[in-house]
């Protein structure tokens, strides 16, 4: 497992009910931001279950940065691209109720 401090969201900041959420970001992302790169952890003990985000409001399903587990309770490191709206917010989703583990970090973004 990968250590990752100091972590922007963990598990508990966040729903797990199938539906999107908004996620803001304006204490961590400068306005004019047009992406931003998010580091994950993430452990789940069923590997149906998913993780998903998207620019706030964008329904169009092939600009969704989506993870899949390969395999049940195993940490996984990920890296998502995300374009965030003008006003810094994105939105996530979980697929299924069985992640157990998430630590994620807002790394680096691009004006």
């Amino acid at each position: 497992m990968v250590t990752q401090l100091p972590f922007d969201f963990q598990l508990s900041d966040l729903t797990q009910d199938g539906n999107w959420y908004n996620m803001d970001l304006t204490a961590l992302v400068p306005a004019g931001a047009t992406q931003v790169k998010f580091q994950l952890t993430y452990r789940t003990a069923n590997i149906a279950d998913r993780f998903m985000m998207r620019e706030k409001g964008n329904f169009n399903t092939w600009n969704i940065a989506s993870l899949r587990p390969h395999a049940p309770n195993q940490y996984r490191d990920y890296i998502f691209l995300v374009t965030p709206n003008a006003d810094r917010f994105v939105q996530y989703r979980f697929v299924g109720t069985d992640c157990n583990f998430l630590r994620m970090t807002v790394c680096g973004w691009w004006p």
